[in-house]
């Protein structure tokens, strides 16, 4: 038997560091801390982002605030019936239709000289259609020509207002300019004038208009007041087209050449059709914006008794004017002419008329996109005004009167019920829908006795565009700083926690290898006086164990060594000495077994012994018997 003994383990040299465990902790650790950063630098900058976004935000919400009140504080004072409101609104109500006159007395002019009367029988015709209509004077002049005048001196051309004089001294183009409403001792003058088709001079029409009834029935419901005077204005033109026809037939035009004109002079003013008819009713010329002519929208209706009272006939059209209807027949029964005129007259009285022009005027400033007017009162808040009307906005642009809904309304009735001014913003960072920021404020007259909720929309691109700046801005700089910080959270985390964990990593390497790992590898952990560094102590007072138990153990192994050896030793010899014995045996016993063969007679005998192990316990013996 033989014993053995295990194999001595051999200490290779140790691998201080693991690159695995170097890549992955580092990658994990450095990853981890910078996240960690990162979460607190993305909340701190979308902090500020909400911060640098909303004051932009607010600041265009209190500018447009100041807007609102102030626009809705002149909508206020506009109800107020005062000489300068009447006066204004006056010339906002006539301004198209005295343009319109002008431009059907210059018709007239041109037909009548075409026909070869004088300049009496054309004063005579101009003096009695006068006398008919709100009329005051008319005066052509011409810086070449012959001119006429209803008064007394005629008017030169450097007695004419600039706009006028242009037309009497310009290239004859169907032009119109008109004054604005003046106060005088008598009341209010307006005047307008048109350029005829056929030679430059200015037709200058001049109207006195009736203040005091005007401010008697500013506010009265119903309008009646500005449509009375729409009325009058259409019997005027009426006249002039009836005469003006006539004369032209007696000139010997033709039905295209007066329907040209006829067309012409409602392109460039406020007539919206002229229907003339012979003696038996049947139509002889008709012209006009017959697009617009009878359509009555779905949400408008006749003010009762339009029609029955005398007082005025018409309707509202699909562009929300009222269209004025008057006829008018020349004594000779020849010809009928009908006409409709448009005015901007509102359904609460020429107030509204104002207060349509105003938000006329206030959505073509630049960013505006919408103006609601609305009437406060105890019914309610009822839609006065709003702009851009049908026509009137730019290219692409809404009607603002269809785009009056539930939310304006309830903005409108807010401010109205507070007195404050409320806002409603729509700017959104992302996507491409367009900036809006809608602001109502109420506005009430000195005597208080009308109050109106004026909502304004606006466009606040600009804003958006510093919004999205500021946000682009902090976006990088806090992406820049993620980045400045994920690069020194790797690094600093590599020094810090890296490289600690990887040197006590190569530690514990080479202690599983069995060498003790070198003194100066844990020498500057030992000092930190974190986890670490209890960690690299705890860990070097386990090494020292673990070494001491190794050479304790591996003394153990040597004596055990030396032992199995000698034992081994004697094992050896004895196996020795028994393997001598057995081969002596063995001869012998090969000696005592005969070899060989022997015949007697007819039989032969041979042996041979082959023990099974080195020796066997047979013997065989052959003898020869004798014959006796």
């Amino acid at each position: 038997m033989r014993a053995t003994a295990d194999k001595e383990p051999t200490l290779a040299s140790c691998d201080l560091v693991d690159p695995s465990i170097r890549r992955r902790l580092g990658s994990r650790a450095a990853l981890g801390v910078t996240l960690v950063l990162a979460g607190a630098v993305g909340a701190t900058t979308a902090g500020a982002l909400w911060i640098s976004t909303n004051s932009p935000r607010a600041q265009a919400e209190e500018a447009r605030r100041r807007t609102a009140v102030t626009a809705a504080t002149a909508f206020g004072t506009l109800a107020e019936p005062s000489a300068a409101n009447i006066a204004r609104t006056l010339d906002i109500v006539l301004d198209e239709q005295l343009r319109a006159q002008a431009a059907a007395t210059g018709m007239l002019v041109e037909a009548a000289e075409s026909a070869g009367h004088g300049a009496a029988y054309i004063e005579d015709a101009l003096r009695q259609i006068a006398a008919r209509s709100p009329i005051r004077r008319i005066d052509v002049t011409a810086g070449a020509g012959p001119s006429y005048s209803t008064g007394q001196p005629a008017l030169r051309v450097d007695e004419l207002e600039p706009a006028f004089a242009r037309l009497a001294t310009t290239g004859a183009e169907g032009l119109t300019a008109a004054t604005a409403a003046t106060q005088t001792t008598t009341g209010l003058t307006k005047a307008a004038a048109a350029q005829p088709m056929h030679r430059p001079a200015a037709v200058r029409i001049e109207q006195e208009l009736d203040g005091l009834t005007a401010a008697r029935t500013y506010g009265e419901a119903g309008d009646r007041q500005a449509r009375e005077l729409a009325r009058q204005q259409a019997e005027a033109i009426a006249r002039l087209a009836t005469h003006a026809i006539e004369l032209a037939e007696d000139a010997g035009w033709g039905r295209q050449r007066i329907e040209d004109r006829l067309d012409r002079m409602a392109r460039n003013t406020a007539i919206e059709r002229i229907v003339a008819a012979g003696a038996d009713g049947g139509v002889v010329y008709r012209t006009g914006r017959r697009n617009d002519a009878g359509v009555r929208p779905r949400t408008e209706q006749d003010e009762p008794g339009n029609d029955e009272d005398g007082t005025s006939a018409g309707r509202y059209d699909s562009l929300r004017r009222w269209i004025a209807r008057a006829g008018a027949t020349r004594a000779n029964r020849r010809l009928n002419a009908t006409v409709e005129i448009a005015t901007r007259a509102g359904r609460g009285g020429l107030a509204e008329s104002a207060w349509q022009s105003e938000a006329d005027r206030l959505a073509g400033v630049e960013g505006i996109t919408g103006v609601w007017v609305a009437q406060v009162d105890e019914r309610g808040v009822r839609l006065a005004a709003a702009a851009p009307g049908p026509g009137r906005g730019t290219a692409g642009a809404t009607d603002a009167w269809t785009r009056w809904d539930e939310d304006l309304r309830l903005l409108a009735a807010g401010t109205a019920g507070t007195g404050g001014t409320r806002s409603s913003t729509a700017i959104r960072l992302l996507g491409r829908q367009p900036a809006i920021v809608r602001t109502a404020a109420r506005g009430t007259s000195s005597a208080g006795r009308t109050a109106v909720a004026v909502v304004i929309e606006q466009r606040a691109d600009t804003v958006l565009d510093r919004m999205r700046r500021d946000a682009g801005a902090g976006l990088a700089a806090a992406t820049a700083l993620i980045a400045l910080l994920g690069i020194g959270t790797t690094w600093r985390t590599r020094r810090w926690l890296s490289a600690p964990i990887e040197a006590v990593a190569g530690a514990a390497r080479c202690l599983e290898n069995g060498e003790r790992p070198p003194a100066e590898l844990m020498a500057g952990l030992r000092r930190r006086g974190d986890e670490i560094g209890g960690l690299a102590r705890t860990f070097e007072e386990m090494t020292g164990q673990v070494l001491a138990r190794h050479d304790e153990l591996s003394g153990l192994v040597a004596e055990r060594t030396r032992r199995i050896r000698e034992a081994n030793d004697k094992l050896t010899t004895a196996q020795q000495q028994i393997e001598r014995e057995i081969g002596l045996a063995k001869t012998v016993q090969e000696a005592l077994v005969p070899t060989g063969s022997l015949t007697q007679g007819n039989v032969t005998v041979a042996s041979r012994m082959t023990p099974a192990r080195e020796l066997g316990g047979d013997f065989v013996d052959v003898q020869e018997r004798n014959a006796n």
